[in-house]
């Protein structure tokens, strides 16, 4: 892992996956790897930490995972001195203590309470006092919008890991050129050479003494400013924190122009920073970083004095505008960025009254807590086996010693919140579904996807006129895509006649599949059906043996049509009514509560 020549990269805007992780290495900072099974995240990751660090430990996560398993367990001991007697507790020496490389293998498995030891570990490199020889993690997981991807992980986690990649493999991105190549090789093409005339210390103070050219200064601080207005654009979270972005980048860009056999870091490595964005900001962002890159270095910004980036250097380079040179090996096939595509800002509509209709009193559904080994600890019950005495109440597990308590200890409860069930949302995109209709249904859709990405709902999506289109991810109806559904709900069109009918056939086929569970159709409409069956008798009827509710919203500026008030009430659900706000938005509010408060 040595210095070597300048490669360009085959395309500008491909990402070399290997070039990130030795970037981490010698930065010593921590990698997310995410990808769709099979595409080699695991065996990539291995195979790096092997081949470059001296001792590997390995952690397989799922739900029962404990943390004892990988700190160590807590052990009490009773200690008798001076005719008193004292409770002390210990912690075996885990796997961690003689890690110098963490593999977190599926991290999203990992139960929450485990994640939160896990996360202090990473951050400062300590346990319980003691410094811990661990220089790099690597976390692999799976989509959040794959079929068998568990909750997504927040971004408060991502945020303790510095890299942040997806993998998409050759395969799954349609690339059979390189797909047939690799059948032609005798050795896997994921295989990452032992370079072990590398010394790591050295090389790391040696990229520490790297002064910052100035004008590469100027380019970072333009550079990060319009990635933070182009993030404030979407409706997407961003995470961008100066931690990161202080802190932790400038130690990427020395590790980059060390690897490429600079005295000093340019403009050039500053494109290293993709490494960093994946999941810090919006998709579309990410997809524009090279323009905004390419911008910054167009705005020729003044010199800035920044010595907590680096030591400047005394004469200002010419900026380079040279695309990111990867180190030795070859590419893989990482998940690229795309052209840059303009999208209109989309608004959150209010949607509080129809999120108590889904989430609320009327309808409990399985979003409430429920007991679960790997939850968070809410209440005490009562012990029911001895094994479970590292969860108990330490002042009755100390009386419990002492022989003053009758029967056994109380032991936490640990709760979770199971999936919050199942949502369709129908929206019709027919001809009269134009201009502020159009774009209000998108603040409503938009409202009602950050709702469930809270709940961690599964979400269907139609989009009907004349006839109907469902939206499927990985071959997946209800799925949990929630910036892929965003970004549908941006986009506007209106053709067509209106038709209930064919709609709501398709969710409550789909539904069919999923018997148990609290399930709900939002229907988001401005008229009537003149295409169909206009009074959806057999629909109704389903709807009702399936125990699914239906929630009508209406956005036209009418009389609220009697046959979605017919639906709704037939099938358990409610009708809900778009007020525009005084800025162009839109707010929904219960039609009952209004009628009621007109009379």
């Amino acid at each position: 892992m040595g210095r070597r020549a300048d490669r360009r990269l085959p395309r500008v805007n491909d990402v070399d996956i290997k070039t990130a992780l030795r970037l981490a290495l010698l930065a010593k900072e921590h990698v997310y790897l995410e990808g769709p099974p099979g595409c080699g995240k695991t065996s990539i990751a291995a195979d790096f930490l092997r081949a470059n660090t001296h001792a590997l430990t390995v952690v397989e996560f799922h739900r029962d995972f404990r943390a004892a398993d990988l700190f160590g367990q807590l052990v009490l001991r009773r200690i008798s001195d001076a005719g008193s007697e004292r409770l002390l507790s210990s912690r075996d020496r885990g796997r961690i203590f003689s890690a110098n490389a963490l593999l977190l293998d599926d991290l999203s498995r990992a139960p929450r309470e485990s994640l939160v030891p896990l996360l202090q570990v990473l951050d400062r490199r300590e346990l319980d006092g003691a410094p811990l020889p661990l220089e790099i993690a690597i976390a692999t997981a799976l989509p959040q919008e794959h079929a068998h991807a568990t909750d997504p992980l927040g971004l408060d986690i991502l945020d303790r890991f510095a890299f942040q990649l997806r993998l998409r493999g050759r395969v799954v991105s349609g690339d059979w050129v390189a797909a047939a190549q690799w059948l032609d090789q005798p050795e896997s093409p994921q295989q990452i050479s032992h370079e072990s005339d590398l010394d790591l210390e050295r090389a790391r103070q040696e990229l520490q003494r790297l002064p910052f050219d100035r004008h590469a200064l100027s380019v970072y601080v333009e550079l990060l400013g319009m990635i933070r207005l182009r993030s404030l654009r979407h409706s997407s979270p961003t995470l961008l924190s100066d931690r990161v972005f202080a802190r932790i980048a400038p130690k990427i860009f020395q590790a980059h122009a060390w690897s490429r056999g600079a005295t000093r870091v340019e403009a050039q490595d500053l494109r290293a920073l993709r490494y960093l964005l994946k999941f810090r900001v919006p998709r579309e962002v990410f997809e524009e970083f090279d323009v905004c890159f390419e911008a910054a270095l167009a705005e020729k910004p003044g010199p800035v004095d920044l010595p907590a980036l680096g030591r400047a250097g005394e004469r200002a380079g010419d900026g380079g505008d040279a695309p990111l040179q990867p180190m030795a090996g070859p590419a893989l096939c990482v998940d690229a960025p795309l052209d840059p595509i303009q999208r209109p800002v989309l608004a959150v509509a209010q949607v509080e009254p129809l999120v108590s209709a889904l989430l609320g009193n009327r309808d409990r559904g399985v979003a409430q807590p429920d007991e679960d080994p790997a939850g968070q600890p809410r209440r005490y019950r009562a012990m029911r086996q001895l094994d479970e005495w590292p969860e108990a109440d330490l002042s009755e597990l100390v009386r419990l010693l002492d022989g003053n308590l009758p029967g056994l200890p109380r032991v936490y409860r640990r709760e979770r919140k199971h999936n919050g069930g199942r949502l369709a949302i129908l929206r019709d995109v027919s001809a009269s579904m134009e201009g502020r209709l159009s774009l209000w249904a998108g603040q409503v859709v938009s409202g009602l996807v950050r709702v469930g990405m809270k709940q961690r709902m599964r979400i269907g999506y139609v989009e009907f006129n004349h006839q109907a289109e469902r939206y499927h991810l990985a071959e997946r109806f209800f799925h949990k895509g929630y910036r892929r559904l965003l970004d549908q709900a941006a986009t506007r069109r209106a053709e067509g006649r209106t038709n209930y009918e064919a709609p709501l056939r398709i969710a409550l086929e789909e539904f069919r599949k999923f018997p148990k569970g609290s399930s709900h159709i939002v229907i988001l409409t401005d008229g009537v059906p003149v295409i169909g069956d206009p009074r959806v008798h057999r629909e109704r009827a389903l709807a009702k043996r399936l125990g699914v509710r239906i929630h009508a919203v209406f956005l036209g500026l009418g009389d609220f049509p009697e046959i979605l008030q017919e639906i709704s009430t037939e099938t358990g659900g409610r009708c809900f009514r778009g007020v525009p706000g005084v800025g162009g938005d839109i707010a929904v509010k219960a039609f009952d509560e209004m009628v009621a408060g007109a009379a």
